[in-house]
């Protein structure tokens, strides 16, 4: 009776690790894009291919971890470049990390795993360091090269008559808020592409991400 015992104690905690699997990784989340996601129809068609092939991500890992690495505090900015919107997930794109973490390759993976589709070819990855603040009502990431800054969108007085919302956020989310970029800049090489947009659109989105739970 006592051995009976022990062996359904045994299996009742090995069932109990196995059905809470992988903790999730998530943190703050803010992404831009060159054209807007919450806008009128006719604007929406007018930007919805060439208009539509860059965006820049940026990710602040708050707790988490990947092939065993812990990656609470790390800071990672994807730059992503296409020549069809970025919306298609099989069109063809192109991006550059940056990390600000000491090992990059876990976050390299990581980003390849639950992103791949939307940052492409990985063509260059570089530590830098990242400068990622996050409040209710506004977000900014900023390292050498790259700038974004959001603010929360007011509807609607930030938007055009007979707006509607186009695009979901590129990842995972468990909140989020449409944000009106201030500013939308990469000058960096790498894509042999540049861009600094600072006409005030609703053209991203910020708030926290969560992936990797089973």
């Amino acid at each position: 009776m006592r051995a009976a015992v022990w062996v359904a104690l045994i299996l009742l905690t090995t069932t109990s690790v196995y059905a809470g699997g992988a903790p999730a990784i998530s943190g703050d989340y803010a992404e831009v894009r060159s054209n807007e996601v919450y806008t009128c129809g006719c604007r929406f068609s007018g930007q919805s291919d060439l208009a539509a092939t860059e965006a820049i991500l940026a990710w602040k890992i708050a707790s988490g971890e990947f092939e065993g690495a812990p990656l609470a505090g790390s800071k990672v900015v994807a730059v992503v470049a296409g020549n069809d919107n970025l919306e298609r997930r099989q069109a063809p794109r192109r991006s550059i990390l940056f990390i600000d973490a000491a090992e990059t390759q876990p976050l390299v993976d990581l980003v390849s795993r639950y992103f791949g589709d939307v940052v492409g070819e990985i063509m260059a990855v570089r530590q830098a360091p990242i400068e990622f603040r996050m409040d209710s009502d506004r977000a900014l990431v900023r390292l050498d090269g790259v700038e974004v800054s959001l603010r929360r969108a007011v509807l609607p007085d930030d938007a055009h008559d007979g707006s509607y919302r186009w695009y979901d956020p590129f990842v995972p989310t468990t909140e989020w808020t449409l944000g009106v970029a201030e500013r939308n800049e990469f000058w960096r090489d790498g894509l042999n592409r540049r861009w600094r947009i600072t006409d005030p659109a609703i053209t991203g989105y910020f708030g926290r991400f969560e992936v990797g739970a089973e």
